[in-house]
């Protein structure tokens, strides 16, 4: 076993008995309700969901921001190297508020400007 592999055991080992991971089932729920189309990509909801992917989708506006993905630990991972962590699965919506803002200003920052 790599010394990396062993690493993220240990973390997953150490979450798993400080109990630190969100309720995945919730956050599905969550994301199914304002209709980000979630599709579970590890595990499943009888026996537990590991990671989910989702899309960013703004009725309103219009604006997509590409794909996210959660996992069982609160962790959040988008384009451009984007990640945060969540504590919770209320935090999810705030999550994405802020990924679409900042895939929005890095958009904005790649313009050329007028001279």
């Amino acid at each position: 076993m790599k010394k990396e592999q062993l690493k993220q055991l240990i973390k997953e080992e150490i979450k798993n008995i400080l109990q630190e991971s969100i309720n995945m089932n919730d956050v599905y729920f969550i994301l199914k309700t304002y209709k980000f189309n979630p599709e579970i990509i590890d595990g499943n909801r009888i026996t537990g969901i590991k990671a989910i992917d989702f899309g960013t989708y703004d009725e309103k506006t219009g604006e997509d921001a590409g794909r996210l993905r959660i996992d069982s630990e609160g962790s959040l991972y988008g384009h451009d190297l984007w990640g945060m962590d969540i504590k919770n699965a209320e935090e999810i919506l705030d999550a994405i508020k802020k990924y679409r803002k900042d895939q929005r200003e890095l958009e904005n920052s790649k313009r050329p400007k007028n001279i």
